[in-house]
């Protein structure tokens, strides 16, 4: 059964990759930004391994290359295509093998997870923000119409959705590749590192090139340099992450007897100058400890000169920090103070959002947005901030907060499947890759509790590539009755999302959602209103009050109107609305489940024309 599963996860993963990759090729694009990933895809279905090679080469400059060839869509978009390219072409390669992964049935728990929050949540949010638009008119939307690749706030449960699935399809393909061709790891690294590399440069032009337009770039480059942070793509703390994974990782290329070793060698001092220029004190710090850390391994497992070389190596790095720390400039970033205290904020906020739906969270995606429900506020209160919505500044609470436990702790499995297995690998048969690998893993992990990189697709990608790798450099996993159990509850998450999406939705506010209705207009007689022609439907309590809902004929209707009421085909009212003045209609609906439900508004005679010929006033609870 638990072979069966995964495959059916693996054909539907594979089923919505050929989707997005269609819905790509149908958009307005230039012909290289279609020949690109297509080409991707080939060269995965016949040789993985170089797929993933190349994946980890330009993945990082696809902002750039996106740029470059004029894409009317966001560079993280290309570079979503190349990932799906890769792990399609590999899934079709090998739709049917039996590698034991390490990650299989991790993954698909937390894929599972995050899709099944998406079920839940989406059709409600839907509902509330677009009740005209029919399930089938969202997919043309989407797919045909490209809203997909634009991105827009109403989808956001589906697009962070897209993100962990995505991630973790490459994450799995990274390790069967590995494991299938044990040279493809450390050429994925030195790829990924050229790569990052690439991206460092790019910035680093950014303020050359300021200091140039200033007219002296000999003597701005340094203040530059000391106080600006850039990233030119995204996020800077998140590139700052990224730089950090990488800076460590490419380090286990440099002390493997290979080639290339000082061009990796250069190439690792220029990402880590664009570690500096991202200025993310918290991958700055990570990197201290990450290197302290590896340096107190090393001064316990040896003996003789090598331990007091690792003893004076720890020294040098506290005191280069603590000058760091006395040093840096307090314009660069915003100050410890305020940041700590929205940290604070923050991750209160994420344990209200938790304790309000322990088990699954209040849905993926939906952190920022209802970061003000649960004490967002206190932004505004205490640091005079303009908005009350933010997301965690914690990774692990992020997840708590919209997929709960089970989310929470599906992250947590994915995490030690991969990492206990390297820590035991590294005691036994250490080796420089596996241990850097470990090492950039580690860091990466450490910025997660003040930041949230994995929330930026080219950061999320460029973990999940790195992780699979060092999942795939540990022994294949031994057989275990908990992977059986694990796949299980993955295949009933699935399952139980619809039904936990219609109790979201017989308990969503749909307050003042209707369909029909116009924008409000100012007030006339103290009455807010919206415009109606002849028909439009309202989302009315259902849960027990009834309703006074206002109603006014325009000055160019008929006299009377005649409005009919009804709800799921029956009839329940029909008012005459006349004269010049305004009208209370007491409407009760017949009790249920839902706290709202739709009720059907025909106007008679309509105009021919089909303008406006009533005004429809908020409906107020009796």
């Amino acid at each position: 059964m638990r072979r069966a599963l995964l495959a059916s996860f693996r054909v539907a993963g594979l089923g919505l990759a050929f989707a997005l990759q269609a819905a790509w090729l149908v958009q307005s694009l230039p012909a290289f930004l279609k020949i690109l990933p297509a080409s991707l895809f080939v060269l995965a279905v016949a040789r993985p391994a170089a797929g993933l090679l190349v994946l980890a080469g330009i993945g990082p400059m696809a902002n750039a290359v996106a740029l470059w060839a004029h894409s009317p869509l966001p560079g993280i978009r290309l570079l979503e295509q190349l990932v799906l390219a890769v792990v399609s072409g590999a899934g079709l390669r090998w739709w049917r093998g039996t590698t034991e992964l390490r990650l299989g049935e991790a993954a698909a728990l937390l894929a599972a997870s995050a899709a099944a929050s998406f079920i839940t949540v989406q059709p409600a949010l839907l509902m509330q923000r677009v009740p005209e638009m029919t399930a089938s008119g969202h997919v043309r939307a989407l797919l045909q119409n490209g809203d997909y690749f634009l991105r827009s706030g109403l989808w956001d449960p589906l697009f962070f959705t897209a993100l962990v699935i995505e991630g973790l399809a490459l994450a799995v393909t990274a390790e069967r590749i590995v494991r299938r061709h044990a040279d493809a790891a450390e050429g994925a690294i030195r790829m990924t590192v050229v790569g990052h590399a690439g991206v460092a440069a790019l910035n680093l032009q950014q303020l050359v090139g300021a200091g140039i337009r200033a007219g002296d770039a000999l003597r701005e480059l340094p203040r530059l340099l000391r106080d600006v942070r850039v990233s030119l793509f995204y996020d800077v703390n998140a590139a700052g992450s990224v730089f950090l994974l990488n800076l460590l990782a490419g380090i286990g290329v440099v002390k493997t007897p290979t080639r290339f070793r000082v061009e990796i060698a250069l190439l690792l001092g220029l990402i880590a100058l664009g570690l500096w220029v991202a200025g993310s004190r918290v991958a700055l710090l990570a990197l201290a400890v990450t290197l302290v850390g590896m340096l107190v391994l090393t001064a316990l497992s040896r003996q003789g000169a090598v331990r007091w070389v690792a003893a004076a190596a720890i020294a040098g790095v506290l005191i280069v920090g603590g000058l760091a720390a006395v040093l840096y400039p307090s314009t660069r970033n915003m100050s410890v103070g305020p940041a700590a205290t929205t940290r604070r904020i923050m991750a209160q906020v994420s344990m209200n959002m938790w304790r309000a739906a322990p088990i699954f969270g209040v849905g993926i995606g939906r952190y920022y947005e209802e970061s003000s429900r649960f004490g967002g506020d206190a932004l505004r209160r205490e640091l005079g901030f303009v908005t009350i919505n933010e997301n965690a500044h914690n990774y692990f609470l992020q997840v708590l907060g919209t997929e709960g436990l089970v989310g929470f702790t599906a992250l947590l499995l994915v995490l030690g499947v991969a990492v206990v297995p390297a820590i035991r690998v590294e005691r036994t048969t250490p080796t420089s890759l596996k241990r850097w690998l470990l090492a950039g893993v580690a860091g990466y992990l450490l910025t997660w509790l003040t930041g949230h990189p994995q929330l930026v697709p080219e950061a999320a990608f460029a973990f999940w590539l790195v992780f699979g790798v060092l999942a795939g450099l540990s022994a294949a996993p031994p057989g275990g009755w908990w992977r059986g159990p694990i796949v299980l509850a993955a295949a009933l998450l699935v399952a139980t999302a619809p039904f936990r999406a219609a109790q979201s939705i017989r308990q969503a506010d749909l307050e003042h959602v209707a369909v029909g209705l116009s924008q409000w207009q100012p007030e006339i007689d103290s009455i807010r209103y919206r415009l109606a022609g002849g028909s439009f439907s309202l989302y009315l309590p259902a849960d027990g009050p009834a309703v006074d809902l206002p109603l006014r004929r325009s000055a160019f209707a008929s006299d009377p109107l005649v409005v009919t009421i009804t709800h799921e085909g029956r009839k329940l009212y029909e008012p005459l609305v006349s004269g010049e003045a305004w009208q209370h209609i007491r409407v009760q609906l017949p009790r249920s489940s839902r706290r709202f439900a739709r009720v059907d508004f025909t106007v008679t005679p309509a105009r021919p024309d089909g303008s406006r010929i009533l005004f429809v006033g908020k409906a107020e609870r009796r």
